[in-house]
């Protein structure tokens, strides 16, 4: 950390009735870079989500702001939308979402974390699950598709969204889990541990 550096993050979530919006902010202010050329790095979100009689609509928006040099700045956006749909006993859940290319000032080429500047850099996810709420078990389909100059490879592109079915359940309920890929789709599921023998609390890929 650079001599004088700080990080700053802020939010706010307002509920009325049906209507949920979540805002954020973070500022990591001289923590890269050099003593003699520090930088700094930026992040805005905001996202909301309302609930009709049995489906809820969410949507979030995200950029992100890093500095390449002292001058010049790597950006990124991502939009993402999502709904949730009560099926049955359970929640039914599907939620796709963008990151842009990497634009700003930098340089093309100039790669930052799993950001990288210059066309066909972005990604593009795409989900959708099935959870069984009174017992927690949890199973559906994951695909992340990204563009060919992307450098970074397995990164999710979706923020947790406000109209996720998993965050009205307990993580503890949700700690074991089981997950496979193949051809760039993700199959998981997650069922409660109370309801697993082996006692394996972490994901298996």
């Amino acid at each position: 950390m650079r001599p004088h550096s700080s990080a700053i993050s802020t939010g706010a979530i307002y509920t009325n009735g049906p209507v949920q919006l979540g805002i954020a902010y973070e500022l990591h202010d001289r923590i890269r870079g050099t003593p003699t050329d520090p930088l700094s790095d930026r992040a805005f979100s905001v996202a909301g989500a309302y609930q009709f009689s049995v489906v809820r609509i969410g949507a979030v928006y995200e950029r992100l702001n890093y500095d390449a040099t002292q001058t010049t700045h790597l950006k990124r956006n991502l939009f993402g939308v999502s709904t949730t749909i009560d099926i049955g006993p359970g929640l039914f859940y599907a939620y796709v979402g963008r990151a842009g290319n990497g634009t700003g000032s930098a340089a093309d080429g100039t790669r930052i974390g799993g950001l990288t500047k210059g066309v066909n850099s972005g990604s593009t996810q795409w989900e959708a699950s099935y959870t069984l709420s009174a017992v927690g078990a949890h199973a559906g389909v994951r695909r992340l598709r990204e563009d060919p100059e992307r450098i970074q490879r397995g990164v999710h592109v979706q923020p947790r969204s406000l109209s996720h079915p998993v965050q009205r359940l307990s993580q503890r309920e949700l700690a074991a889990s089981r997950a496979a890929s193949f051809s760039g789709w993700r199959i998981f599921s997650s069922v409660p541990r109370r309801a697993t023998e082996d006692g394996m609390s972490g994901p298996c890929a």
